[in-house]
C-alpha cells in the first residue's frame, strides 16, 4: 500500500518483520512483552504491593474504577478512609461532622473519579474503640457517603469497617 503513494503518514509497530524494519514510512517500537512469564510476575508482585498498600494506608494506585490517592502518613496517627458519592458537598459534611464530635484532623486528601469520591483522613488522636464506632456511625449517616474504614496507628491495618447500604 504505501508503494503505491495512496497512502500518507506511518505505519507504526512493536514486530517488525524484514520488510518494516528499514522502512522509511514505519516507526518501529520497542515490544513491551506484557504477556511474558516475567511481565505476569512483576504484574503480580506489583498489584501485590499495591493491595497491601491500600490495605495498611489507604493508597490507591492503578485503580480503574477509584482515583489515585497517595497520603504519605505524617507521624504515627489514625487514619478514617471514607468512600463516597461525587457529590457536591461531601467534604464539607465529612469535615463537620468529624469538628462536631471533637475530632482534629491532622491532614487529609480527597480525589474523586467520576461518581466516586474518596477521602483519607488522619486524625491528630486515635479515639478509643466506642468513640472510633460512634464516629464511623455519625459518617456513615450522611447521605452519599457509601464505606468508612480506620487503620489504626500502631496496627497499620484495618481496625473498623463500616459499608453503608446506598445505591452507586
Amino acid at each position: 500500500l504505501y508503494k503505491s503513494g495512496d497512502r500518507t503518514g506511518k505505519y507504526v509497530a512493536d514486530f517488525a518483520d524484514e520488510f518494516l524494519h528499514d522502512h522509511p514510512k514505519a516507526i518501529i517500537m520497542p515490544h513491551l512483552g506484557a504477556s511474558t512469564a516475567e511481565a505476569e510476575s512483576n504484574s503480580a508482585e506489583m498489584a501485590a504491593n499495591q493491595v497491601m498498600d491500600f490495605i495498611e494506608t489507604g493508597s490507591i494506585r492503578n485503580s480503574v474504577n477509584f482515583p489515585t490517592v497517595e497520603l504519605p502518613r505524617a507521624g504515627n496517627n489514625a487514619r478514617l478512609c471514607i468512600v463516597n458519592k461525587n457529590v457536591p458537598g461531601m467534604l464539607g459534611l465529612i469535615t463537620t461532622t468529624l469538628g462536631g464530635m471533637g475530632i482534629n484532623i491532622s491532614q487529609h486528601i480527597n480525589t474523586s473519579r467520576n461518581d466516586i469520591a474518596y477521602n483519607a483522613v488522619d486524625l491528630e488522636e486515635m479515639p478509643d474503640e466506642e468513640k472510633m464506632q460512634q464516629v464511623q456511625e455519625e459518617i456513615g449517616r450522611l447521605e452519599g457517603v457509601i464505606s468508612s474504614r480506620v487503620i489504626e496507628p500502631a496496627k497499620s491495618r484495618p481496625s473498623f469497617f463500616r459499608v453503608n447500604e446506598v445505591e452507586v
